[in-house]
C-alpha cells in the first residue's frame, strides 16, 4: 500500500465525515437492507423517535441536506419533535429547519425539472446556518438555542393545529392587537 493508500484508508477509519461509511459497511448497525438501500439507526440523533406510540409518517421530516458534510448520498428521516440530548449546537437546528434540509419530494422534483441538484453557493448556506433558529411548528424565532429547546417543549404533545391557533393567539395578546 502507498503512503497516499494509507493516509486515505486512516482517514476513512477515523474521520468523523466517513462515520456513515464505516455504519454501511458494519452491518450490526442496519435496521433492514436490500441490494440497492441499507436503513441504519442514527449513532447521534436530533430527534427523539417514539417507535412504540405508533407514530404516522406526518411526524416524521424526510430529506437531504444541501451541503452534506457525511460522505455517501444519505436521506434523513427524522421526528418533527426535536427533543434529543444530541442537539447540542445551532447548526443541529439550522440544517434540519431551514432550506438546508430539503424535503425528499422537493430534490425529487428538481430532479425530474433539472436532470440534477443545483449546486447552492456556501455563502448562501453559511447565512442560512448563522442565521435565526425558526420554530417549524409555530414560526416562533430566536438566536439562542438554548431558548428554542425551552419552546419546543411547548410543542411536545400537542397536535400542530392545536400549536399553531394557540402561538397565533398568544402571539396578538403579547403583540397588543385585539383578539
Amino acid at each position: 500500500m502507498t503512503s497516499t493508500e494509507e493516509g486515505f484508508a486512516r482517514l476513512v477509519r477515523e474521520h468523523w465525515s466517513y462515520q456513515l461509511v464505516r455504519e454501511l459497511e458494519d452491518e450490526s448497525f442496519h435496521l433492514k437492507s436490500t441490494d440497492k438501500s441499507i436503513a441504519i439507526r442514527d449513532l447521534h440523533p436530533k430527534a427523539r423517535v417514539l417507535e412504540d406510540f405508533g407514530l404516522e409518517k406526518k411526524q416524521f421530516n424526510f430529506g437531504y441536506h444541501l451541503k452534506p458534510h457525511m460522505k455517501r448520498l444519505h436521506m434523513h428521516v427524522i421526528s418533527k419533535d426535536f427533543v434529543s440530548p444530541s442537539l447540542k449546537r445551532r447548526h443541529h437546528w439550522t440544517i434540519f429547519n431551514s432550506e438546508i434540509f430539503q424535503s425528499h419530494e422537493a430534490v425529487f422534483a428538481e430532479l425530474k425539472l433539472h436532470g440534477k441538484i443545483r449546486e447552492r453557493p456556501d455563502s448562501y448556506i453559511k447565512a442560512l446556518r448563522e442565521g435565526p433558529l425558526n420554530c417549524a411548528v409555530c414560526g416562533y424565532v430566536t438566536d439562542k438555542l438554548c431558548i428554542m429547546k425551552q419552546h419546543i417543549a411547548v410543542h411536545e404533545y400537542s397536535t400542530v393545529e392545536t400549536v399553531v391557533a394557540e402561538s397565533r393567539s398568544n402571539h396578538l395578546s403579547h403583540s397588543g392587537h385585539a383578539l
